[in-house]
């Protein structure tokens, strides 16, 4: 469990270190102008807490399962890894990355392992981008 939480927060400054220290790309600039249907002020925080919580505990669960367990299996662990980097769009170098660290953990310490680092990351993203106002990571 451990090793899931360290992994689900590096992949999390993995995520946002770019943008964090480098400075926003400009479609991110462009994103961040378009108000976010999850922010608050334009739903409710109900809204936004079930967006946060289903990202960090069925999301997560979810993905992890079908790419770690299954297509690990079926199409082999590069082939996981290029489905998830594509899977998350224009950050797709960042889904790579994430892709083999939670490819790693699974082999290594097992799916519950991968699934708490995925879903460590995907909780603390959810509470920087409300925290921070980065809507742009949703």
């Amino acid at each position: 469990a451990l090793y899931g939480l360290l992994v689900g927060v590096g992949v999390f400054f993995v995520w946002v270190a770019p943008e964090m220290f480098l400075g926003l790309s400009s479609a991110a600039q462009t994103e961040r102008a378009t108000p976010s249907p999850y922010d608050p002020a334009v739903c409710t925080w109900a809204l936004t807490i079930a967006k946060i919580a289903a990202s960090a505990f069925v999301i997560s669960i979810a993905e992890e399962l079908f790419f770690r367990v299954w297509l690990v299996d079926f199409a082999g662990f590069w082939w996981m890894v290029a489905l998830f980097a594509v899977e998350h769009g224009e950050r797709w170098h960042v889904g790579a990355l994430a892709g083999i660290a939670y490819g790693l953990i699974a082999k290594r310490f097992g799916i519950y392992s991968a699934i708490i680092a995925h879903a460590t990351t995907n909780l603390i993203l959810g509470l920087w981008v409300v925290c921070c106002d980065r809507w742009e990571f949703w």
